[in-house]
């Protein structure tokens, strides 16, 4: 795996674009919350889309369409939780599985031997 710090600086600037644009959606007791956990999921996403390159081109190719699939549903998902006052267990719990499925995947396929 090999990291390339422009664009990984670059998917840090655009998170942290995308969060502020989170916040700004966001309703007022769960707006702290919901930037950070959005700030956060965006980048890993992020990261893994332009910023790392894996040794084998496929496992590349891979990550980064998962990559892709994750940063639109994360992407849908923090728009709509901003924008519609949701409990904050309910997003905690969501989004919490999803970057915790996003990891496994990324994961498995970095240590798969194709």
């Amino acid at each position: 795996m090999k990291v390339n710090i422009v664009p990984l600086f670059v998917s840090l600037g655009l998170s942290l674009l995308l969060a502020y644009g989170f916040y700004e959606l966001g309703h007022e007791p769960n707006r702290t919350i919901q930037t950070i956990g959005g700030g956060l999921f965006i980048f890993t996403t992020l990261a893994f889309l332009i910023g790392v390159q894996f040794e084998n081109l496929r496992t590349t190719t891979n990550v980064r369409t998962v990559s892709t699939i994750f940063f639109l549903v994360a992407l849908i998902s923090h728009v709509l939780f901003a924008l519609i006052n949701f409990p904050l267990s309910l997003y905690v719990i969501t989004e919490g599985i999803l970057i915790m499925i996003y990891v496994l995947v990324v994961y498995s396929m970095s240590k798969a031997d194709v």
